[in-house]
């Protein structure tokens, strides 16, 4: 009966589609359920053959049986949405394992931020100040040496030593961290 209403819907009747829905969908639903194991999803995807069907009628080989060919895209389109929420379910539990990460890494920067401003607040007044001078806003040595009034190997010198107090005192914190952790 299908495989008539197919041939008069291929010849122009919309009537004969009525027809074929009457005769395939049973099957097709049944067909769908046994992919999905949701019935909403499975009329959906009724529906969505039905319309593939329509859409792709020029290329249905006239006198082949319709059924197979109605049943392949109905599971084409099936295992289209498994494989989608597959993915979606996958992405969401790397998403929450990267908000995990993120969240360890966020807990570790805070604590090497304190570990720093203690490492800071430790260090002499001018070791501090010309430390954060070339390596905190950027300046050349030149540039630090001029605003404080100094010469650019006493801000070498100032600058090496903070630099050599923070990176003991971060090897300290972090274990065994490589010596260059600090290195503008």
């Amino acid at each position: 009966m299908e495989d008539q209403a197919m041939e008069k819907y291929l010849c122009g009747s919309a009537r004969a589609f009525e027809d074929l829905y009457r005769a395939l969908a049973p099957a097709l639903l049944t067909c769908l359920r046994t992919y999905t194991h949701d019935e909403s999803t499975a009329e959906d995807l009724m529906q969505q053959t039905f319309l593939q069907i329509h859409r792709c009628r020029a290329r249905f080989v006239r006198g082949s049986a319709l059924r197979p060919w109605a049943v392949a895209i109905a599971r084409r389109l099936a295992l289209d949405v498994l494989r989608r929420k597959e993915v979606e379910a996958r992405h969401g539990q790397d998403q929450t394992q990267h908000a995990a990460d993120r969240t360890d890494h966020i807990l570790e920067a805070r604590q090497l931020c304190r570990q720093i401003e203690r490492g800071l607040s430790g260090l002499t007044a001018s070791q501090r100040v010309a430390f954060e001078l070339v390596h905190g806003d950027g300046l050349s040595l030149l540039e630090a040496a001029t605003r404080l009034g100094i010469s650019v190997n006493a801000v070498k010198l100032r600058t090496h030593r903070a630099h050599r107090s923070l990176q003991r005192m971060l090897e300290t914190f972090r274990g065994s961290q490589p010596r260059d952790c600090l290195a503008a």
